[in-house]
């Protein structure tokens, strides 16, 4: 099947197809409220469902995501807007780690014009620069324009608590994998860890 297929117009109607049909019928997939989604990912895994190498987008320019995936979650937010008494017509499956670096990316771009890849893009200049200040300086002293992790993002200006640039290096291509992980793009993980193996000399 092909990266570019779109998901399906309406979620509600896959529920009574396959494969999410033949998934509801297994007494032994953990759809329940009691389960989370990665309980069911897990389950498919196991078996080795097909969906999971499905690939389906809903735009060009977003990042292919497995359709087991991206039932899923789909899944969630359909029922998160319920229980919010909001609509369902406007609903996007929400990727945590993608969400949080594209609304960063979107401070340094216009954001209507931002696409997944420039998430990838900035990841992959942040790591480049890393790699060229730790070929050129031996110590952790904080450089302008150099960024550092703190805590769970990025920062550029100097401050108290910083993450060391090897720690910073290790984050950026972690989030990058989580991204891929999230979304159950197997080739799009394969890919980005080949992209970092070249900033591994400084593991």
């Amino acid at each position: 099947m092909s990266d570019d297929e779109k998901v399906p117009e309406e979620w509600r109607a896959t529920v009574d197809r396959p494969p999410v049909s033949n998934w509801l019928a297994d007494v032994r997939c953990p759809m329940g409220d009691d389960h989370s989604k990665e309980d069911v990912l897990q389950f498919l895994k196991q078996k080795k469902d097909p969906e999971l190498q499905h690939f389906v987008v809903e735009t060009d320019d977003e990042l292919p995501q497995s359709f087991a995936h991206w039932w899923l979650y789909m899944r969630d937010a359909w029922r998160t807007a319920l229980a919010a008494d909001e609509g369902t017509d406007d609903i996007y499956p929400n990727y945590p780690t993608l969400e949080k670096w594209l609304s960063v990316v979107e401070d340094w771009k216009t954001p209507d014009e931002v696409t997944h890849a420039d998430i990838f893009g900035t990841f992959k200049a942040w790591l480049d620069i890393l790699f060229l200040d730790m070929a050129v300086y031996a110590n952790e002293e904080q450089r302008d324009g150099v960024p550092r992790r703190f805590g769970d993002v990025v920062v550029w200006e100097a401050r108290e608590g910083v993450g060391t640039r090897k720690e910073t290096m290790d984050f950026v291509i972690r989030e990058g994998l989580n991204i891929m992980q999230e979304r159950g793009w197997t080739d799009g993980y394969e890919y980005w860890k080949n992209e970092c193996k070249k900033y591994l000399v400084f593991s």
